[in-house]
């Protein structure tokens, strides 16, 4: 086991309707606490997506996160929520939908899971388009935007909830060159599209953002020290 996340999804069902739910993970944490990895570092990474205050209903109820959370704790565990909304935000969301960003694509940004598309995406109901480096329905969030601290009161509330910290998704990426959306170099010359990593990842503006959500939310918590995906932060 080389990876303590758990993924509710496809772990466990107790419930004997062929849905994994998070009684899976609760019933299951003996189990999980002998594994080698875990015996070392006795955390487990939640993935549950969920709004900010509501699971996912096929995942169980916030009263089996509570139990979760009990049993964990009693076994000396601890829970870390995977916190992918830093970066990006479903287009269903209410952030998303409320917003609307440049009238067409301002550059030749290649999407990081499909370089033959652009990272830019035309929405129909506003015709005009939103930015969404990794799928068309994950819109990235703006953190030039005050709505950026939406993400504090995310985290918030589930710390508050008692889980142990988040892994932050991707959080290299929450600072972007918003100045002149300046087209990427031509690396693929075959390639209508081009890698634009050096425009939002490590951004200027990357380690003031982390500073804030230190100060106005981590440092008034006993957590797990936040681990970000994708690349790392030098």
């Amino acid at each position: 086991m080389y990876d303590p996340c758990v993924y509710p999804a496809s772990f466990s069902d107790t419930h004997g309707d062929g849905l994994r739910n998070i009684d899976g993970i609760t019933a299951n944490l003996d189990y999980l606490l002998g594994s080698a990895f875990l015996k070392a570092h006795r955390t487990i990474w939640a993935m549950i997506f969920q709004t900010i205050n509501e699971i996912h209903r096929p995942f169980g109820t916030m009263d089996d996160v509570y139990r979760l959370i009990d049993e964990l704790k009693r076994r000396r565990m601890n829970l870390v929520m995977d916190l992918v909304v830093v970066n990006h935000t479903s287009t269903h969301h209410s952030w998303f939908i409320d917003s609307a960003l440049s009238k067409k694509p301002p550059n030749s940004w290649a999407c990081l899971l499909d370089d033959t598309q652009s990272a830019w995406t035309y929405h129909s109901g506003t015709d005009e388009y939103y930015l969404s480096l990794f799928s068309l329905s994950q819109a990235d969030i703006n953190w030039e935007n005050p709505r950026g601290g939406g993400v504090h009161e995310i985290a918030r509330f589930w710390l508050e909830k008692g889980i142990s910290g988040f892994r932050m998704d991707v959080i290299n990426l929450i600072s972007k060159d918003q100045k002149l959306f300046p087209d990427a170099e031509i690396v693929y010359s075959n390639k209508k599209y081009q890698p634009g990593d050096k425009y939002f990842a490590n951004g200027a503006r990357l380690f003031e953002y982390l500073q804030e959500i230190e100060r106005l939310v981590f440092s008034k918590y006993d957590i797990r020290h936040p681990h970000g995906g994708r690349d790392a932060i030098p």
